[in-house]
């Protein structure tokens, strides 16, 4: 399975809910949120983030950036930051 899969105008970040938790997912979405769209919904055992850049960026490019600032979120979590 693709963890980040790009289509017209638009990026799929999939992420795994035993590692990201909701809370972690939810404030990564706000930090994205005032240059994407970004939906968020439940996709079988997974979670499924959708962004739409509201500007002209690399769609692969912002995908990854997304799972960078999910990363840092479960780490300041785990850390209690």
């Amino acid at each position: 399975m693709e963890r980040v899969k790009v289509e017209k105008g638009k990026v799929e970040v999939t992420v795994n809910p035993a590692f990201y938790s909701k809370e972690c997912v939810l404030k990564t979405k706000k930090v994205f949120s005032d240059f994407a769209k970004v939906s968020v919904k439940k996709s079988g055992d997974n979670i499924l983030i959708v962004l739409k850049p509201k500007t002209k960026v690399g769609l692969e490019e912002i995908g990854y950036e997304f799972y960078n600032h999910l990363l840092n979120a479960v780490k300041e979590t785990r850390l209690g930051l």
